[in-house]
């Protein structure tokens, strides 16, 4: 399937074309992955583990950077979401990958709140405690503090994973606790987290912000005249769920209809999307949130484009190729 047809999918069909292909871990790992979190986010975590099975290490960074936070806050619940994938055909193998591709400060910080940890300078077979047990044979004793028995399950499971994945990175998390606090980690796991995320063409706050700033009239024509763009191509990951999970109104839906390049038209789109998310401080898991900002992003482009067609007398494809889309939608903020 070329580019251009596989572009005009929403997230059920492109997710039923995924599942189709000749081969799908090939044409999986062509999208971006904030296209494959869009069809997660609609069928659930559990429903889509054959599809989080089809994605490469940067693809599941992604989408965990996506979704294990609720703003700048690292979301416990979701986290163990994520752990009730083990329980699927297969599940054990995604957890291994979850663990290969979260970043490990997450875990540190959930082994800081919930786990206790006890060295010993002598092996003992003797538990130091209560509900102490050894991954090492005697030398190191872990507790799981937590009430809720499920969870207790989930997290004690998700460290023996990690353990048999690899001894050294487990007590590498376990030996955070020693150095860092709660409230570090996670600070530093969101600063991070940001700088991944600004890869994949979610702008920091500043740029957001000059993204969705008022662009006067006067500005724009000038644009127009000299052809001058905002958005870099090169940079633009396109999301394509975000133009085609709703409807698209008159006269933006001709530049869709028109635009040969769909790869820069939809990552622009993307970018203004998630500019708006990230000035807002939305919650990227919340499909009534995704729904509002695509929708109230689609009809101040569509009134921009209204002004400037006015204008200049231009068609709305000939408008585009000139500036993009992000002064249009400034426009219509004036």
């Amino acid at each position: 399937m070329n580019n251009s047809k596989r572009h005009l999918l929403n997230s059920d069909n492109l997710y039923r074309t995924i599942r189709s292909a000749d081969i799908p871990e090939e044409f999986a790992k062509q999208l971006p992955a904030q296209s494959i979190y869009q069809i997660i986010l609609k069928r659930g975590i559990a429903s889509a583990v054959e599809l989080i099975d089809l994605c490469d290490q940067s693809q599941l960074q992604t989408i965990l950077d996506f979704d294990l936070w609720k703003r700048d806050r690292i979301d416990e619940d979701r986290f163990f979401e994520w752990l009730e994938i083990g329980d699927a055909e297969d599940g054990l193998k995604i957890l291994q990958m979850v663990f290969a591709n979260v970043d490990l400060k997450i875990i540190g910080f959930l082994v800081n709140r919930y786990v206790d940890v006890i060295y010993l300078e002598e092996r003992s077979e003797t538990p130091p405690n209560l509900n102490f047990y050894s991954p090492d044979g005697g030398y190191t004793w872990v507790k799981v503090k937590l009430d809720d028995t499920r969870k207790h399950f989930l997290f004690s499971r998700f460290l023996a994973i990690a353990f048999e994945t690899s001894t050294e990175i487990f007590f590498q998390i376990l030996a955070l606790r020693l150095t860092q606090t709660e409230s570090m980690l996670e600070e530093s796991a969101f600063e991070e987290r940001g700088r991944r995320l600004s890869a994949e063409g979610v702008p920091d706050y500043e740029w957001a912000k000059q993204l969705t700033s008022k662009l006067s009239l006067n500005e724009a024509k000038k644009m127009l005249a000299s052809h001058s763009k905002i958005a870099d191509p090169s940079a633009l990951r396109a999301v394509a769920p975000f133009a085609y999970d709703s409807d698209l109104p008159m006269p933006l839906a001709e530049i869709f209809r028109g635009e040969n390049n769909n790869d820069e038209l939809l990552g622009e789109l993307a970018l203004l999307v998630n500019a708006l998310f990230v000035v807002r401080g939305a919650d990227y898991r919340k499909l009534e949130e995704i729904e509002a900002i695509t929708s109230y992003a689609k009809e101040r482009l569509n009134q921009g484009l209204k002004k400037l067609i006015q204008e200049s007398g231009l068609d709305a494809l000939t408008i585009y190729k000139a500036i993009g889309l992000i002064p249009i939608f400034r426009v219509a903020l004036e």
